[in-house]
């Protein structure tokens, strides 16, 4: 494995000195990622009974009998497969068998396992190095003994036993793995139904996501057995061509034996007018305008652009005028450590209703060496930071925001590229007809150079729910999911190395899921 870096917990204090330590070059804050069986499994052929072979296409396994089930053929009973997500069931017996369960380790990042120890001190390294978090062993799952264990930055929020209270996790291990024990036997079966099983349940720190994946790449190689990890997650702050470090160091983690499949995400809108990536190609003293549909939550805005061209930028606010422009402080320089111009309207431009305009604007960033913009759009004198419109309405989901807020690009010098900007999906706001597209969607760290970046297609369009059939009325069976990202990556590579089924895709579930809206219960945008 290549070394192209380390992660650390650090307090701002901290930062001078660490930088000052011999052989570092850059520190970089981590940021944060969103969290992204019975028709789909054969779909790809990786089961045989009841579905005929595809001329050319083998099935990798079959199943016979009911209660046990028997397996024949490459089901992953000498591989790991781990799953980096919102954790497991560890009750659903599709992950266990009649000697107990098929989870060899799970760590759960966000966990402080004594809830009685007050503010979470750092913990006696557990089986792979790793000081922080709490780790259950397969022999403490089988004893029932994994957990309770508190959450929160103060150990006292709630204590619970190790569980899934969002689902997506245990979902995405069933796709994996499901070995059909739970339910109707045999009727919803995972890829690799034998494999053995690494889950940690992810706290969705960008950092922490790389320890995750070297977590599971490390207790492989200490088994002797070949590793395929599974990241249904993502972010779309970054350069997204695989230059930053967090895909560097994910990259560099993977090799022979060792595979990292990353959901390409849900960015794409295909068919509206609304959209999460703008790009344009700007002239010298050409302006681009970008409107943006926002609703109750702050906008964050990544911008890219070649680095030896320079683009300004200017917020206007329909009924209140616009913002001074903002330039990069040293544009066409390649400056190694980054040089940033910091700006916000309290310098320059009052809001009457208090919504503030905040840009960051960096030139020759480390790896690329391109240039970016980081924009930020919100309140300073709301609960939650809501936008308000001219009129003094919290900016809502019935669009009395539309348009009301623009970003204006100007360019500057002679273009080499385009720009690619990003909105950060946490909330009801997209870019609004303009340059917005649905091209370069793939989130990071789908974009890193090693990794398998997977899309969607649509694998099922009705299935039997509580209340009744429910039927899926924006997919067409076969064909790819409206919402599946694309490329190109931003470096011109076509991003995408295959698609699945993922519309809609029945798989187990968390019987703790029902509660995660109850506190203690952390809830993550959920993607794939």
């Amino acid at each position: 494995m290549l070394d192209v870096g380390a992660t650390a917990d650090a307090t701002l204090a901290d930062l001078p000195a660490l930088a000052l330590l011999p052989g570092i070059t850059e520190v970089e804050l981590a940021g944060r990622a969103d969290a992204q069986l019975d028709q789909s499994v054969p779909a790809i052929h990786a089961s045989e009974p009841g579905h005929a072979n595809t001329a050319g296409v083998p099935h990798l396994w079959s199943v016979a009998g009911t209660a046990p089930l028997t397996f024949a053929g490459t089901t992953g009973k000498t591989t790991l497969v781990g799953v980096v997500d919102t954790g497991i069931d560890l009750s659903n017996a599709d992950f266990r068998t009649g000697s107990g369960t098929r989870i060899l380790e799970l760590w759960d990042q966000a966990a402080c396992p004594d809830p009685s120890a007050g503010l979470c001190p750092q913990q006696p390294a557990n089986s792979q190095g790793f000081t922080y978090g709490a780790e259950c062993s397969q022999s403490l799952i089988n004893s029932s003994s994994c957990g309770p264990f508190s959450y929160g930055a103060d150990c006292t929020p709630l204590a619970l036993p190790e569980q899934d209270c969002n689902g997506h996790g245990t979902h995405v291990a069933g796709i994996a793995s499901a070995n059909g024990r739970a339910g109707t036997a045999g009727t919803y079966i995972g890829v690799a139904p034998e494999a053995n099983l690494v889950i940690v349940k992810s706290d969705f720190d960008l950092a922490h996501t790389v320890d995750a994946v070297a977590y599971v790449y490390r207790l492989a190689a200490a088994r002797g057995l070949p590793a395929s990890v599974n990241l249904s997650l993502g972010t779309n702050f970054g350069p997204h061509d695989g230059t930053d470090t967090f895909e560097q160091m994910l990259d560099a983690l993977t090799g022979p034996g060792r595979l990292l499949s990353v959901a390409a995400g849900n960015q794409a809108t295909s068919g509206s007018s609304y959209h999460y990536h703008a790009s344009a190609t700007l002239a010298v003293g050409a302006v681009k305008v970008e409107s943006l549909r926002v609703a109750t939550q702050p906008v964050f805005i990544d911008l890219w652009y070649p680095g030896s061209d320079s683009i300004s930028v200017a917020m206007n606010e329909q009924g209140v005028g616009q913002t001074g422009w903002v330039s990069p402080s040293v544009a066409g320089t390649a400056n190694l450590d980054g040089t940033c111009n910091q700006y916000s309207q309290a310098s320059g431009f009052q809001d009457p209703q208090n919504n503030v305009f905040a840009v960051l604007s960096c030139t020759a960033m480390p790896g690329s060496l391109d240039n970016e913009i980081q924009i930020e759009l919100y309140n300073s004198g709301t609960a939650g930071n809501t936008l308000k419109n001219p009129n003094g309405a919290l900016c809502d989901s019935t669009l009395n925001c539309l348009d009301v807020f623009q970003i204006q690009l100007r360019g500057d010098t002679a273009p080499h590229g385009p720009f690619n900007a990003w909105m950060f999906n946490q909330g009801d706001y997209y870019f609004h007809g303009g340059d917005g597209n649905d091209i370069s969607t793939i989130d990071e760290p789908a974009t890193a150079h090693r990794v398998v970046a997977v899309g969607s297609y649509v694998d099922r369009t009705s299935w039997p729910s509580q209340a009744g059939t429910k039927s899926d009325p924006y997919g067409t069976q076969g064909q790819l999911s409206f919402f599946s990202a694309s490329g190109p990556t931003r470096d011109g590579r076509n991003g995408i190395s295959l698609v699945a089924p993922g519309e809609v895709v029945g798989s187990s579930l968390s019987a703790n899921a029902a509660a995660r809206l109850r506190s203690g219960c952390p809830v993550f945008t959920v993607q794939g």
